[in-house]
């Protein structure tokens, strides 16, 4: 398996500097015929930190609105919509699945910071997702010794 990755840069409306990273995974007819067979396809390898927070956001809202039912059901439904506008919105931000990796993936990024965090973030899920298809060779009844 081999990770491809290509960086480039431009200008937006506002002037402002955009990167972009192209991502994509050279995988063999073995490897793929392994990610189908585990069903690893859908799996997710990457999420930008605004997903994680749009998530969080929208959890900590709905819970809010649950605990607000009996006190005061506007603020309830108030704070429980807010739960929700924030999930539909996690739905838009950044993730990278295997089948993503194999089909190639754009990325942008508002600063470098936040490219190399999205490159060391694909870069070490490529390698869990190797480890992962190297194990699953090993299903063939073999026998593993460890020494302890």
């Amino acid at each position: 398996m081999q990770l491809k990755l290509t960086r480039s840069q431009r200008t937006s409306m506002l002037g402002k500097t955009v990167f972009h990273l192209d991502v994509r995974a050279d995988i063999s007819e073995a490897e793929q015929a392994l990610i189908r067979k585990y069903k690893l396809g859908k799996d997710n390898i990457y999420s930008s930190e605004a997903l994680k927070q749009l998530a969080t956001g929208a959890t900590k809202h709905i819970d809010a609105g649950n605990e607000l039912i009996e006190s005061s059901a506007g603020a309830a439904i108030g704070s429980t919509l807010k739960g929700y506008a924030l999930g539909i919105a996690s739905r838009f931000a950044l993730k990278i699945t295997a089948d993503d990796l194999v089909k190639g993936k754009a990325i942008e990024c508002k600063d470098l910071a936040e490219m190399l965090d999205a490159e060391e973030a694909v870069t070490n899920a490529c390698k869990n997702l190797k480890a992962y298809l190297e194990m699953a060779e090993t299903f063939d009844g073999r026998e593993l010794v460890v020494e302890i």
